[in-house]
């Protein structure tokens, strides 16, 4: 019998739990969500205004890119020739991680950093520190 009972609920609604889709149902529509999603992009923007500046006082010659308008990531070009295997180790080193831009498809001499998860103080000092560890190269 709970065999079968089991394989009705599951015919019935796909396997995932109807209750808390009902809950996250109700949430998208209630004036939380948007409310929350417009603290979440100001929270965003504060990040990505943090990484910009960060990279513009340690490494305002050396790289460029352009601001993003949404999103969590920001590309950046390294202007000078470097390896890049040995600068991601050089960073991971210094306690930083970023992904690679060739690992993205991306030309090289690029590099991806994601700024969404870190506040604004680990970001200045995460960008602190790759920068040392691209003047190391």
């Amino acid at each position: 019998m709970i065999e079968r009972l089991s394989d009705a609920k599951q015919q019935i609604d796909f396997g995932h739990a109807s209750f808390t889709q009902w809950i996250a149902n109700d949430f998208l529509e209630s004036e939380s969500f948007h409310s929350h999603i417009n603290r979440l992009v100001k929270e965003l923007e504060k990040r990505r205004d943090q990484i910009v500046n960060s990279l513009q006082f340690y490494l305002e010659e050396q790289v460029e890119f352009s601001i993003p308008q949404g999103g969590i990531h920001l590309w950046c070009r390294i202007k000078k020739d470097f390896n890049e295997m040995q600068l991601l180790e050089e960073s991971i080193k210094r306690g930083v991680i970023y992904v690679p831009g060739s690992t993205m498809g991306s030309q090289k001499g690029f590099v991806r950093f994601t700024f969404a998860r870190e506040d604004k103080e680990s970001i200045h000092e995460g960008i602190k520190k790759f920068a040392e560890a691209l003047n190391s190269l």
